[in-house]
């Protein structure tokens, strides 16, 4: 049975609570704890307790609320300014979109603080948020902690800086065990509190959701073009079980998360295979995964977004030039499927899922005419399409709802109109909802009646969140789309058993957690060495001014973990300013193949030598070969910007090793040689110097080290250009020949060819 909360930070008869949510906020508030409930079930309402609870024992402090979307952000704004008895003023949302010269005023001025994780790490980094002056953080939809997320650094901050603040994780969705036990590490949680739908306190509120699996036959004229595409990739897959990347030629033995791992399998092997098997295996690759994304298009989408696919490339070509596009675009078999998809469209023969859709919608509103209904697609191209096809049914008032990013798949929306199309949808403007799974998590549609998936997410957590948009209040359906014999099937069966794989072994959760906290805390080796939690000296802090681009890498995550103070701007030029002279540019090999194909990597390099001292490349990675590009290129590359241009490059493995070496070398820097970092503008203009070099060393046959020769020989270009062949062979570098063939250039007369 409900009752109304009884706190005086919460207004009065406004917000129901029933005995489970006591007993999880009971809990949550003693602990740093993850909070597992399914959605629908009211995470919010414990979250807006623990809120009340903090601010009233802790006046003095604020509390900060994380969500991952905008649309989620505005939700828990709306919710918060509802229940919460505190001057609306005092809640705040902070966003990308406020101005950085007010955000930090913001910071201290309100209260209770609603933000997303990116909003919030830069906020950290950019030291704009005191995290000592809060009591709380609330991280939602918890099980996006893993890796590089954004939440991971926010957490790091918020544990080391405010250790006796309370950290809250929420979400109806936390994957196996082992995804459990790392977003508990990183999000510095030390319990978990965990009730599901069969729970005696939760019963009683939960309502029923039927499943239905709808099964569909892939046309004829669909089926077509599905054999051109797996005949091409069976021959690219025969390729590479022949160098050994693969074990079988058979599709269904060769997943995309398999494929994945060929570039990887490959630089394991290179010294044993040829260089051009080497390349022609990356080139081999990279088209096989062009294929596979348009043997899934056709598939689980149709025509319509296969030839949208194929046009995307041809225009990608136009804009890149890249080898792997240009092959793709120009293989017959590509062009004869382009005809085909013409031909279907042409013809109105679209994948038979829009009919069955079509279908399911139309009865649903005949059945309940005021059903609200989500369809949920992978690709915003479909959403596109599943509106145009839906809007000139009567009773159907259908809207697209996607991300902010725009592309030639459609245009991306405002968080404004995500918010007006979410109101909408909930007034009944709307009654269908065409979204990506950018309404997957957390969304608060009450009375949503059904959800429908168009196509199949092998992700058992994206399932649970897209499942979890109806069944809230009263009855829902779930209904799936599956195109027979295709990945899709199995895709089904694998989010299928994740699923089940997931809620057998969570309700044993709690036990596994605690006996892996007693393992935690047994003495071992390493709990003898005390590692330091700073790199600094006698308390001197390091400073390093760091690019903004770099701040999704986990450099910048260990870089704080490491005390440095950490300064975030848009660099002139370099990725790292060390001290007044070291600037550090850093590459991925990936980074250093791609800019020298585009021409990016000189220009960057000469701007950096121009403005610091001691200019550094840093080039990341295992495999400085592992690109289109031949070894004969990277070693030129390599050896002009040592000897021509004089810049040290350093390489380094991994993340971990790039750390070590830039710490040292600021550490160097600061604390030995007393050099701040500082940050220099490159020079507008070159030198007279320079521009000379630039001049002598256009000629062919002329790099720069030798035009710095001939201009210290010459003294300006001028007495170069008029020097005689007994002059020229005067200069170490340059024999009879190449001096012939520069004075043959500089005297010979031509006439233009016309």
């Amino acid at each position: 049975m409900s009752k109304f909360v009884d706190h005086p930070l919460i207004k009065k008869d406004t917000m129901e609570t029933r005995i489970y949510q006591q007993l999880l906020f009971t809990k949550a508030v003693k602990s740093n704890s993850l909070i597992v409930l399914p959605t629908g079930l009211g995470k919010t309402v414990i979250f807006i307790m623990a809120i009340a609870h903090f601010i009233k024992k802790f006046p003095d402090k604020s509390v900060i609320i994380s969500a991952p979307t905008r649309p989620l952000v505005d939700q828990h704004f709306e919710s918060l300014t509802k229940f919460l008895n505190i001057d609306h003023n005092k809640i705040q949302i902070i966003s990308g979109s406020t101005l950085p010269i007010i955000r930090k005023n913001i910071w201290q001025e309100a209260q209770v603080f609603i933000t997303t994780p990116q909003t919030l790490r830069n906020d950290i980094i950019d030291k704009k948020v005191e995290l000592h002056k809060f009591s709380l953080i609330c991280f939602d939809e918890a099980h996006r902690a893993i890796g590089e997320d954004p939440y991971v650094l926010c957490a790091q901050e918020f544990h080391k800086i405010n250790k006796s603040g309370r950290i809250l994780g929420f979400t109806a969705s936390p994957g196996n065990q082992k995804k459990i036990f790392e977003l508990m590490k990183n999000l510095y949680l030390n319990d978990f509190e965990f009730m599901d739908e069969d729970h005696p306190q939760v019963k009683p509120y939960t309502h029923n959701t039927n499943e239905e699996f709808v099964w569909i036959n892939l046309p004829e004229t669909y089926k077509t073009i599905l054999t051109i595409l797996e005949t091409e990739v069976k021959s690219h897959l025969k390729y590479l079980k022949q160098i050994g990347v693969i074990k079988s030629i058979v599709l269904s033995k060769n997943s995309k998360k398999q494929l994945i791992q060929i570039p990887k399998k490959l630089n394991q092997i290179k010294n044993e295979i040829e260089e051009k098997d080497y390349f022609e295996t990356l080139g081999r690759y990279g088209q096989l995964m062009l294929l596979y994304q348009a043997m899934e298009m056709i598939e689980t989408q149709g025509a319509h977004t296969l030839s949208k696919y194929i046009d995307d490339k041809h225009i990608e070509f136009q804009k890149t030039k890249k080898n792997s596009l240009k092959r793709f675009i120009n293989n017959s078999s590509i062009i004869k499927i382009q005809k085909l998809t013409d031909e279907l469209l042409n013809s109105n023969t679209l994948h038979p899922k829009i009919s069955t859709l079509t279908n399911i919608v139309n009865k649903q509103l005949d059945t309940k005419p005021d059903s609200k209904i989500i369809i949920f697609s992978n690709y915003k191209a479909t959403t596109s399409f599943i509106v145009d096809k839906l809007t000139n049914i009567e009773k159907i008032k259908p809207h697209r709802f996607v991300g902010q990013s725009s592309s030639s798949y459609g245009k991306g929306l405002t968080q404004k109109e995500q918010k007006s199309i979410m109101n909408d949808f909930k007034t009944g403007k709307f009654n269908v909802l065409v979204s990506t799974s950018v309404g997957e998590e957390g969304l608060d549609v009450a009375q949503c009646d059904m959800v429908i998936f168009y196509d199949v997410t092998p992700s058992a957590t994206r399932l649970i969140q897209r499942s979890g948009r109806t069944g809230r209040k009263r009855t829902g359906k779930i209904i799936i789309l599956i195109t027979k014999n295709t990945k899709e099937e199995g895709y089904f069966y694998a989010s299928q058993r994740q699923k089940k794989s997931i809620k057998s072994s969570i309700k044993d959760i709690k036990s596994a957690i605690e006996e892996h906290k007693e393992n935690q805390n047994q003495t071992n080796l390493d709990s003898f060495i005390d590692p330091p939690s700073t790199i600094n000296d006698e308390k001197k802090i390091l400073e390093i001014y760091i690019d903004h681009r770099e701040r999704g890498t986990s450099i910048i995550r260990k870089l704080l973990e490491k005390n440095v103070d950490l300064k975030q701007a848009t660099l002139p030029v370099g990725d790292f300013i060390l001290s007044n002279d070291v600037a550090i540019e850093r590459k991925t090999t990936n980074d250093f193949s791609q800019t020298l194909i585009r021409g990016d990597l000189f220009p960057q390099l000469i701007k950096l030598k121009e403005t610091y001292a001691k200019p550094l490349l840093l080039i990341e990675g295992e495999n400085i070969f592992n690109s289109s590009i031949s070894s004969n290129a990277i070693f030129g590359a390599i050896s002009s910007i040592i000897v021509d241009y004089n810049i040290p490059i350093l390489y380094t493995s991994n993340e971990e090793e790039t750390l070590s070496l830039i710490l040292t070398i600021a550490k160097r820097e600061q604390f030995e040689r007393k050099s701040k970092p500082t940050i220099k503008s490159s020079k507008s203009t070159q030198s007279l110097y320079e521009d000379q070099i630039y001049l002598i060393s256009s000629i062919p046959n002329i790099n720069r080290t030798l035009a710095e020769r001939i201009l210290e020989y010459f003294k300006t270009p001028n007495q170069f250009f008029n020097a005689n062949l007994e002059d020229l062979l005067k200069i170490q570098g340059i024999g009879k020949l190449t001096a012939q063939k520069i004075l043959d250039l500089l005297s010979s007369k031509t006439e233009k060819n016309i």
